[in-house]
Formats: structure tokens, sequence, C-alpha cells
């Protein structure tokens, strides 16, 4: 560019004035025309950059410095707050600023929609306005806390937040946090969103996460409670299963299991549980209609059915559901639920509670298990009896003597007790049955068997021990204490009889031998001889007494 020659110009050197744009100005003191030389600082050094824009500076009047760039400035300044303040009108968010003072400097159309104020009537408020009395205090102090160190925070910080409207209603809200400088203070800006739908989708999916973890829960208890019943051996460890696990299965209900009775003809609760509104403790076939019509039958709804009789009471809705298995009814499993009376209803169409689908598949589900595992039970039961009972007299058999003994003997070892056996024979067994038949000797020993069970403590096992020789063992019984008790039972048994089938009775009586751990041997077989050797001297001397093997043992040193 040519070099000018002109008032009040400046002449920079070529290699200088390379690195410039030239732009023309008329100087309004004295209207000369100057050439302002505005340096591109991409080719310039900082130092002299710098020296160029105070030389430049220096050239232009006050009322062009004005004009070129305090105006322009300002003019910018107001265009920009003014897209700034049209871009928050038109936000999608509610946008709320708030003072120092915590008073509301400027709110947009949507967030006074969203709470359902104008704007004039927001304006100058305290922001707490917005806020749920309870929260109020609590607001005002987080609030203050923030605008000594405001930070961003985005929407939906994890924070269950609640706007106030209005009308006093309140409403799930998201809140993001920023500040704008205004002034020596910045403004809080707050933007606001209605987060109803999303709480809502939240809370549905923290509903349906409780409702899966409680079937996931329930799924592991029946499992847990399915194991434990296949695996008990007896029906006392069945009910201590049920009594554990059914009131959990089924919460805020009562219920039972039933169970046929050995001459089938009425069900005997086998566990309870609930309020204890069910208070039979065992009822005929006939008093339920799921027994009879071999199906599940209850009442759910109205009372347009027929209620079983044994459900008594204010009746509730209810389910009983037959135990089948190997097509054999076991017994019923009755639930119901608690009863509370709805009052919109007449009073004789009324039923207690209800009974959810849920419910119902799981009473269903639980007695399919049950009737199962009860089976399963019975066929363990009747197969140990066959292989621990005598066939004939229903007592143990000489088996099961033989390892009962050996485990009281080791008992009385760890507790330093005593324990005795006892041998009883008929005596005269062999004639009896040869004058009147087999059939009068088995009901003899039959006969006798019972009136043993019947005769010893709970604790105490009565034997076959094999042909008309009967056996008792008694724990903690010593020498002298089983010798009385079996004298004892020799005085009872006198008044024992038979029918002879000839139109006449018979009667009976035994001789015992008495021998006792410690004193009289430390092993079963031991045990047994010495008992054996003093029924044969009971035999001996007469019959119809009792002997202990201590006698013996002193009268023959040599046995």
């Amino acid at each position: 560019m040519p070099q000018v020659d002109r008032p009040g110009s400046v002449r920079l050197p070529s290699a200088v004035t390379a690195q410039l744009s030239v732009i023309a100005v008329v100087s309004l003191a004295g209207a000369s025309v100057r050439w302002v030389l505005l340096p591109l600082f991409g080719g310039l050094s900082g130092e002299v950059a710098t020296l160029a824009d105070i030389a430049l500076l220096s050239s232009i009047s006050a009322p062009l410095l004005w004009w070129l760039v305090i105006r322009p400035f300002r003019a910018a300044s107001r265009q920009y707050a003014v897209q700034f303040e049209q871009m928050l009108e038109n936000a999608p968010d509610g946008v709320i600023g708030v003072d120092s003072e915590g008073r509301i400097a400027f709110v947009n159309k949507h967030a006074s929609t969203l709470f359902g104020y104008s704007t004039g009537e927001l304006l100058g408020q305290s922001v707490e306005l917005l806020v749920p009395e309870r929260f109020a205090a609590a607001h005002a102090g987080h609030r203050q806390h923030y605008q000594k160190a405001p930070h961003s925070r985005r929407m939906g910080a994890n924070l269950r937040l609640t706007g106030r409207r209005r009308d006093g209603t309140e409403f799930p809200v998201d809140i993001a946090l920023g500040a704008v400088p205004n002034g020596s203070v910045p403004l809080t800006l707050a933007f606001v969103r209605d987060n109803s739908d999303q709480r809502s989708v939240w809370d549905e999916l923290r509903a349906a996460k409780s409702q899966i973890e409680r079937e996931l829960g329930e799924r592991q208890l029946f499992r847990e409670m399915t194991e434990l019943i296949q695996t008990a051996r007896t029906r006392d460890e069945v009910r201590l299963v049920l009594s554990l696990h059914l009131e959990r299965l089924f919460p805020a209900m009562d219920g039972a299991v039933f169970l046929f009775s050995p001459s089938r003809d009425v069900v005997e609760t086998l566990v309870s549980w609930g309020s204890g509104a069910i208070t039979d403790d065992q009822f005929s076939v006939d008093e339920c209609w799921a027994l009879r019509l071999g199906r599940p039958y209850g009442m759910s709804g109205a009372r347009d059915t027929i209620p079983c009789q044994h459900v008594s009471g204010n009746i509730g809705a209810y389910l009983c559901i037959p135990m089948l298995a190997d097509a054999e009814t076991l017994g019923v499993f009755h639930v119901r639920a608690t009863a509370e009376r709805d009052e919109g209803e007449p009073r004789d169409h009324q039923i207690a509670g209800r009974l959810t689908e849920d419910q119902r598949q799981r009473a269903l589900m639980v007695t399919e298990r049950l009737s199962l595992a009860l089976a399963n039970l019975r066929l363990r039961e009747t197969l140990r009896n066959q292989s621990i009972r005598d066939p004939l007299t229903g007592v143990f058999n000489r088996r099961y003597m033989e390892e009962s003994l050996a485990r009281e003997i080791n008992r009385a070892t760890r507790h330093h007790s005593p324990v005795s056996v006892v041998m009883l024979d008929l005596d005269d067994f062999k004639r009896l049955n040869d004058a009147f038949g087999h059939d009068v000797g088995d009901e003899v020993l039959c006969t006798f068997a019972r009136f043993l069970a019947t005769h010893v403590r709970a604790e105490d096992i009565v034997c076959r021990y094999g042909g008309e020789e009967f056996a008792l063992i008694l724990p903690g019984a010593t020498p002298e204490v089983a010798a009385s008790r079996a004298d004892g039972l020799r005085r009872e048994c006198t008044s024992l009889t038979v029918d002879n089938h000839l139109g006449g009775f018979v009667s009976t009586t035994f001789s015992a031998g008495v021998a006792a751990f410690p004193v009289d041997g430390s092993r079963v077989d031991e045990l047994l001889k010495a008992a054996d050797g003093a029924v044969y001297r009971a035999k001996s001397e007469g019959r119809d007494r009792v002997v202990t093997a201590r006698a013996v043992a002193t009268e023959n040193p040599a046995v």
C-alpha cells in the first residue's frame, strides 16, 4: 500500500504497514481525514501490539472513541442481554432467577404456569413461596449455603424435591442450578422441571422391583419348605416345618392343614396359623364340601355359595383344597382371608376379606407339594414300621430293641446314669396255645403287648423279643426300681382275660428277669444274657415272679 503524506497521519516503514489494515475516519476536530492504522496482531510481537494500541488510542479524540468503541459495545451488550433473556423466556423448563436475598428477580412464563402464578405475582417474592411449608426453613438454609459458593448442579441429581403451587397442591420437581454475573453478586438461576411423570415411572419401577423381590423371597421360602418336608422323617418334623413357613407364605391370613385320622371318618389338625380364628381341632368329612366333591371349594365373592360347616364365626373368603396323592385323599388344606367387614355391602351378602388370585395359586401350589411330601412320609413310615415293628402285636421287634439298648447304654455312659432291661416270659403259653389254638394264643400276645404299652412311661421301650417273650428297656431305672415296676406289672397282669372262643376266658401270668447297666454288664449281649438267666431262675422257682440278675449272681458266683 502506498505511503500517504497528509496532516496528522502516521508514517510507518513499509515492513510494518504490510501487517496493518487501514481505515479512513473523519476527525470531528478540524474536519480533516486521518488514516487510522489497526494492527493485525498475528504478525506483531506482544510489546509492539501494545505500543500500537496506545498510539492509536492517543490519536483518536474522545468523541470519536465514543462512537467507535463505547457506543457499539453498549449496544452489543444490550442486544446480548435481550437475546439471553429471550432464550430464558423460551426455555422448555421453568426458569427462576433469585437474588442474594432470596427474592425472585426473574421468572419465565413456563415457571409461572408451572406454579400457577402470574409473572407479576412472583417478582420480588421470596423463592420459599414455591416450596412446601414443611421444607421452607431448610430450603432457605440450603439456598444461602449455595449462594456463598455457587456451582453448577445438573438436572436429576438423585434428589427428591417438591414444589408447591398457588392452590397449595404439591408436585415432584427436578431442579438444575447455575449462577450468572449480576454486578458484584451473582444471580442464581434455577431451571425447574415437573417430574410427576418421571417420578411416577420411578415409583412404578420401585414397586415392580419390590414385587419381584417379594416373589423371589416367596419362591425361596417355598423351595426351602419343600426341601425340608420332603426330608422330614416324622409328622412332628413336618408340623414344625409348616408352622415356621406357612405363616410367612400366607401373611395376614388364617389357615390350617387337616389330615385324616386312622379311622378316616374325621380329619384332625396337623398345624394351624394366623389369628386363632380356626379353633376346631377336627371335623367330619361331611362338614367340608371340598372333601365331599374331591376338588377345591370356597367363597371369594358375594355370599352366593353354601359355606362349609366347619367354617364358623364371621365367615370370610376362604378356600379348601383336598390333599390328593396316589389317587387317595390325605386331608384338606384350608386358608381364609382375615375378616374385614365391607360396610357398603348388605350384611346378608357380605364376605369378610378377599382372596387374591395370587393367594389362590400359592395355596394350590403349596397343597400339591405338601400332598406329595406327606404321601412319601407315610410310605417311609410304613416301611420303617415294617422293619422295626412286630407285625402281630405292633410293639417294637427284637432288632429295634437291640439297637435301642445300645443307644441307651451309650447315653447312660455319657451321663453316668443307669439303664435297666426287664425280660418277661408268659407262663405256660405253649399249653394255652395247644389247648385253645393259635388264634387265642395270638390274641393273648396282642392283649399282653397292649397292656405293657399302656403301663410304661413315654421314654420306656416295649419290644417282643421272640415267641411269648417280651422285653422292656427302662432308661434311668436302677435294678431295684426296675424290679419294683416289673412286680407291679405282674400283679396287674392277673386281671387280664381273653375270650377262648369256647364260651369262657383265659388269663395268663409271666415270669420276669431284671438286669441293669452297669452292675450286670456293659454291653448289650451281657445285659440280655443276665436278664435271660434271671428269667430262667424265675421259671425254675415256680413262675409268676420277678428275679434280678444280681440275686442270681450272688447265689451262684460262677454264673
